[in-house]
């Protein structure tokens, strides 16, 4: 078990707070905005538009998990364990989840302002454009302070000490 040098731990706690407070922020973002209304629809009355619950609570624990996994790197941050390159086992995942969580809300927001072509209980069809509300806005700014939280953690995260890791022993 490697140990990062008392020093140096106290020195990148500064830098995790940092790092936690941009991914719990992201992360807080996205459960809250998963609660408010998404979107607003232009469709002349036809139609009516609503998001599916279920999206609702993805996305809530969605935020949950972004979140939760800001706070495993700031708990091996302060125990100075959060050292290269087993902090790529969280730094990682929260990237990649960010960022699709980027692609995925945004390509939503830009569908809706293509629109889409809905037919209703009559057979009328109508185009249907919506534009991103609150809750939908703060699941993308979310999703980007998370993603900027995992690279800020990636790149403060400790190198392992030259003395520990010449003191492997021999195979």
């Amino acid at each position: 078990m490697s140990q990062a040098s008392p020093a140096s731990q106290a020195a990148g706690r500064p830098q995790a707070i940092t790092d936690l407070r941009w991914t719990l922020g992201g992360g807080a973002a996205i459960f809250l905005g998963s609660f408010l209304p998404w979107i607003s629809a232009s469709n002349n009355g036809l139609i009516t538009i609503q998001i599916n619950g279920g999206a609702r609570v993805t996305s809530a624990i969605f935020g949950v998990l972004l979140a939760g996994l800001g706070g495993a790197i700031y708990a091996k941050s302060a125990r100075g364990a959060f050292v290269k390159p087993k902090a790529y086992a969280y730094t990682i995942p929260l990237l990649v989840l960010s960022a699709l969580g980027i692609l995925g809300y945004g390509v939503f927001t830009i569908v809706g302002f293509s629109g889409l072509q809905e037919t209703d209980a009559f057979g009328d069809t109508a185009k249907v454009t919506f534009t991103p509300s609150i809750g939908l806005l703060m699941l993308l700014l979310g999703c980007v302070a998370a993603l900027a939280g995992s690279i800020r953690a990636q790149r403060h995260a400790l190198r392992r000490p030259a003395a520990i890791r010449d003191a492997r022993p021999p195979a």
